[in-house]
């Protein structure tokens, strides 16, 4: 055993095999990952643990203030880190109103105690937050989170983008393509903060097709789809240039497997790398 987790393993009853953890992030200025799990522990569903990235050990968990982590369909669902090192945890909510609103919390570090950073509605009746991403730091930190395709409210085929000191959002509203749902699975900021790539799963043996945009306040624009060969349904992680070359991550779900995809050209993505991550 690598003292990694795994489902089930002594001293870690927040790692289960349903899909109480949807969260998981890096913090480059701690060198330490960031696990949001649901499931009920002792009493408390509302896990936000720091663990080591090298072995998963467990090194305790981010403070959640006394009632200040509350609502949603589920209260905490993602977890994103700004440059400066601040920690976000989004909730879910499923049909978006005032009294089930998108809620962000934010961590100034890890012995902070939470607040509110943004608790509305960018987009009345619409799922947000199972996918989200953030970028820049201290006032010019940004999230986007992409929408469900249910239920079907119009403009769902595009995303919100939440000002995280400010605590306002902005729908982000396209033509069609992008399609309902299109950045639900997987979104990701690209090269600047207002470049957002997203995929929705594909059916099995079909592309995974991700959508390739930028925005300028509240209007979206479509700059091209890129379609990842291969039969397994892939997500989208993460975007990074390294040395002027635009790389893109995925996750597959068919195979747990993680992929590095070179999109010098969205036309003609090039597979990277690749690694399976159970392996």
């Amino acid at each position: 055993n690598d003292g990694w987790l795994a489902p089930g393993e002594a001293g870690y009853p927040y790692v289960t095999t349903g899909t109480t953890e949807r969260g998981l992030a890096y913090n480059p200025l701690t060198d330490h990952l960031y696990l949001v799990s649901r499931a009920n522990v002792g009493g408390d569903a509302l896990n936000i643990r720091i663990l080591d990235k090298n072995t998963g050990a467990d090194l305790g968990g981010l403070n959640k203030g006394s009632g200040i982590i509350s609502g949603g369909t589920f209260a905490i669902n993602t977890v994103r880190v700004g440059a400066d090192g601040a920690i976000y945890v989004a909730n879910l909510s499923t049909a978006m109103s005032g009294s089930l609103p998108f809620k962000v919390y934010r961590w100034a570090n890890e012995s902070a105690t939470p607040t509110v950073a943004f608790s509305g509605a960018p987009l009345a009746g619409a799922r947000l937050g199972d996918s989200t991403d953030v970028i820049g730091s201290g006032s010019s930190t940004l999230m986007v989170a992409g929408y469900g395709s249910a239920p079907s409210v119009s403009g769902n085929n595009g995303y919100a983008v939440i000002d995280l000191t400010a605590g306002t959002a902005t729908h982000v509203s396209f033509g069609t393509p992008p399609n309902a749902g299109d950045f639900r699975l997987g979104i990701t900021f690209g090269s600047s903060s207002s470049h957002v790539l997203g995929a929705q799963t594909a059916g099995p043996g079909l592309p995974t097709t991700v959508r390739n945009t930028s925005f300028s306040g509240s209007t979206g624009t479509l700059i091209g789809s890129i379609l990842l060969p291969g039969s397994n349904v892939q997500v989208v992680m993460d975007y990074a240039e390294i040395a002027g070359i635009p790389f893109l991550a995925t996750h597959s779900i068919g195979d747990s497997t993680v992929r590095i995809w070179d999109i010098s050209d969205p036309n003609n993505p090039v597979l990277y790398a690749r690694g399976n991550n159970t392996s």
